[in-house]
């Protein structure tokens, strides 16, 4: 008896279920960031936002890129480059040199990230509201 009411149950519960996946057919249609895009009113902003964290992405292996040849240039005791054949001055340009690429990169990743709060901050606003 309480096996014929767990059948009858799982059955109304299989209906039920076909019922709901009836309902909500038309709405799976289209996807859910679909359904909110179109609050999105600049939509060119979505590509700008997407290329700002790029950037902003990409800036942090290449620091660590610079990195690694500041450290490996630092770590070089200031006796050993004479006899490397390298000039008394290779130190220091070179020091400068990837202090500056470290200052590129560094801006890039600001700009990035300034873009991409931006924006996101603005189509957010917008999906808000």
């Amino acid at each position: 008896m309480h096996l014929a009411k767990l059948e009858e149950a799982n059955k109304n519960d299989e209906e039920e279920l076909k019922r709901i996946e009836k309902l909500l057919a038309p709405l799976k249609e289209k996807s859910d960031f679909m359904k909110i895009l179109k609050f999105n009113s600049p939509l060119i902003l979505v590509g700008i936002a997407c290329i700002g964290a790029a950037a902003a992405g990409i800036s942090q292996p290449l620091l660590g890129v610079v990195f690694a040849k500041v450290m490996n240039i630092l770590t070089v005791p200031l006796e050993v480059w004479p006899q490397m054949g390298k000039p008394a001055d290779y130190l220091e340009t070179e020091t400068i040199y990837w202090v500056w690429w470290c200052i590129g990169v560094a801006t890039m990743c600001f700009i990035g990230l300034s873009i991409r709060g931006i924006c996101f901050g603005y189509l957010g606003e917008n999906v808000t509201f």
